[in-house]
């Protein structure tokens, strides 16, 4: 997939985002001038979409710590950031970080935030890369999501987080 700008390219089966979430961050802290941008970023969760968005961070200069609920893989994503990124927990990880990234499993995102403490998140940007997909298989090929047509993830996300900005 290639957009005109050349944002998305393809490069051995993985996507490129860093100049998207540069350009996201951008546009998310539009109260703030350019050269006085938060340079600590907080990834809360550790899989494989949050590996490439702490990447991304470290590339354009960020400071990154990964928050994982699981103490064993602090080494693990030390080295898949070779190293650059802080490891610690989802409330260590809130701490830290002047932008919050939710980065965790949909099903899990209440849970994270409530876990990272809700006095750690207060008047920080979080940006949200979860989905509402539920745990059940596809039926027919298509998705089912834990929401309702009356509430999404991220109006409960909101309802926990009256002093964030989401």
């Amino acid at each position: 997939m290639k957009v005109e700008s050349g944002e998305w390219k393809m490069e051995s089966g993985k996507w490129k985002m860093e100049k998207i979430l540069a350009r996201l961050i951008l546009t998310n802290i539009k109260h703030k001038e350019k050269s006085k941008l938060s340079k600590k970023i907080g990834v809360i969760g550790s899989g494989v979409v949050g590996q490439v968005l702490a990447n991304g961070f470290i590339k354009h200069g960020y400071e990154v710590m990964i928050g994982t609920g699981n103490a064993s893989k602090h080494a693990e994503l030390k080295e898949k950031t070779g190293g650059k990124a802080e490891t610690g927990t989802f409330e260590e990880t809130a701490r830290f970080g002047e932008i919050i990234v939710l980065a965790t499993k949909g099903t899990g995102a209440e849970a994270a935030i409530k876990s990272a403490g809700l006095s750690n998140l207060k008047g920080k940007t979080i940006l949200d890369a979860t989905n509402p997909i539920a745990e059940n298989p596809p039926v027919n090929g298509v998705l089912s999501f834990f929401t309702s047509l009356d509430d999404s993830l991220m109006e409960r996300l909101q309802n926990l987080l009256p002093k964030s900005t989401l």
